[in-house]
């Protein structure tokens, strides 16, 4: 009677740590990098010609750019998320029959998901380059979008180009453009020109 009791105790325990264990193995993070931290990086490439690039503390590995791809020195990042040689199409099936002539396809079209969170980063070697960060999830467009407004920056939409949203500050020398598509988003960091 003794040992029955101890033997349910013990495999009721199991359970409820396998089971513990499996749903926390379940949850899939989003990507916690603030749009401070791209700030930050974009305003010490202007000032130094330099940064140290800030993607790696927040989950990020690098990847190398597929050989067809034109990547032009280009350091490339991932968070949850692959390079493939075949880019896809703003509908998202490969683009092998596109009009676009081969290489001038967007390095962000080689990017592919593994899931909502996938998140990926085209940083410019050059000082005044720009930072391209790539992701499918709406949360982060709104929650970047959100805390720039909060910064201060003013949005405004590209009239050349009706899928761009910019965001800009008039006492700071980036801008934050939103280029979006339907299968994907597109966030570019840049420093504005000297007139």
């Amino acid at each position: 009677m003794r040992r029955a009791i101890v033997l349910r105790r013990f495999i009721l325990l199991f359970l409820v740590v396998t089971v513990g264990l499996c749903a926390r193995a379940q949850v899939r993070r989003d990507m916690q990098m603030p749009i401070s931290v791209c700030l930050q990086y974009q305003r010490a490439r202007q000032q130094r010609g330099t940064g140290v690039a800030p993607f790696r503390q927040y989950g990020f590995r690098r990847l190398l750019p597929p050989k067809n791809a034109k990547a032009d020195g280009k350091q490339l990042w991932g968070y949850q998320v692959r390079l493939d040689s075949v880019p896809t199409a703003a509908d998202g099936s490969p683009s092998t029959n596109s009009s676009v002539p081969k290489g001038k396809v967007p390095l962000y079209r080689y990017f592919h998901r593994v899931n909502i969170y996938s998140f990926g980063v085209i940083d410019s070697a050059d000082s005044l380059g720009t930072c391209q960060y790539v992701f499918w999830a709406k949360a982060y467009y709104r929650r970047f979008a959100n805390s720039l407004k909060q910064f201060g920056f003013a949005m405004s939409q590209d009239s050349r180009r009706p899928n761009v949203l910019r965001f800009t500050r008039d006492d700071i020398g980036i801008y934050v453009d939103f280029i979006i598509w339907e299968d994907v988003y597109v966030m570019e960091i840049g420093s504005k020109k000297k007139a």
